[in-house]
């Protein structure tokens, strides 16, 4: 059961430091995906890229890749990065792939995720290598067997761009209420545990709604910011954000193009009563 309580007074000051981190941070801070070293060649649809367990015959070795997120209790106080809001083993199975496509490969070799416990905040990190088949693109089909591909990790809420465009998005969330326990250690690891397991953030779960109902509660404002991204992305990160926060839906989301950026703002609101239930709630 969710505990709403009031925010007293901080929440204006909160709002304007986080707005000021963020256009301070952007661009300087923006952190690449992954990182790769080895041999780059022309780039390869997603959907050429397998998955295998091993170096086999008919792949040659082109490099190596790895990538990180962070799981941190307090991600919504400050400027975030969107790929922590919504930081999972998932999401960066799934730039592993992106990645050996973007440098030419065919294959994501060996990967594996672990957790580095560092105090209060937890990193998810994935490492694989990257391999081309031997003979290009076209020898993917017949050099490996159907239980040795692997079709691209799907993303909830994922469809329009790449996930590799969330690391560069940065969150700020303003709360006029607070519906969010503080987790702790234990609460740290079970959100560990969870994105371990591949779940993350349950961004599908929130709605998208023009107008405010009478049976929702403003939780926050939230302000979604980013240079050399898709406003889908952006957008997407305000229903993140919102899920982080523990809303049911983000309210007359709006999005423009400043610049080479895109800049989203919405409000995250709950149902205090249930519409599905209550016909006077709708």
């Amino acid at each position: 059961m969710r505990r709403l309580t009031e925010q007293p007074g901080g929440g204006g000051l909160r709002a304007v430091a986080g707005v000021l981190a963020l256009a301070a941070c952007l661009p300087a801070c923006v952190m690449p995906a992954a990182k790769y070293s080895g041999r780059v060649t022309e780039p390869v649809a997603l959907a050429s890229v397998s998955v295998r367990s091993g170096l086999s015959d008919d792949l040659q070795l082109l490099g190596r890749v790895t990538t990180h997120c962070h799981l941190d209790d307090d991600v919504l106080d400050d400027a975030a990065s969107l790929s922590d809001v919504v930081c999972s083993e998932t999401l960066l199975r799934r730039v592993l792939l992106e990645e050996t496509a973007r440098v030419g490969g065919t294959a994501v070799v060996a990967p594996s995720c672990a957790v580095d416990d560092d105090e209060d905040e937890l990193t998810i990190e994935c490492a694989a290598h990257v391999a081309q088949a031997r003979g290009g693109v076209e020898a993917v089909a017949v050099s490996a067997t159907s239980d040795e591909l692997a079709s691209p990790t799907r993303l909830a809420g994922i469809h329009e761009f790449s996930a590799t465009e969330l690391w560069g998005v940065r969150t700020v969330f303003s709360p006029r209420v607070s519906c969010r326990v503080a987790r702790g250690r234990a609460g740290l690891d079970e959100v560990a545990s969870s994105a371990m397991a591949n779940d993350g953030v349950d961004v599908d779960r929130v709605q998208t709604l023009k107008y405010l109902a009478a049976s929702n509660v403003v939780l926050g404002d939230i302000e979604v910011t980013c240079e050399n991204c898709s406003t889908e992305a952006a957008a997407y990160g305000t229903r993140a954000v919102a899920a982080s926060a523990g809303a049911d839906a983000v309210v007359n989301v709006r999005c423009s193009e400043r610049g080479e950026g895109v800049r989203c703002t919405a409000l995250a609101s709950v149902f205090e009563i249930n519409p599905e239930r209550e016909v006077a709630a709708r």
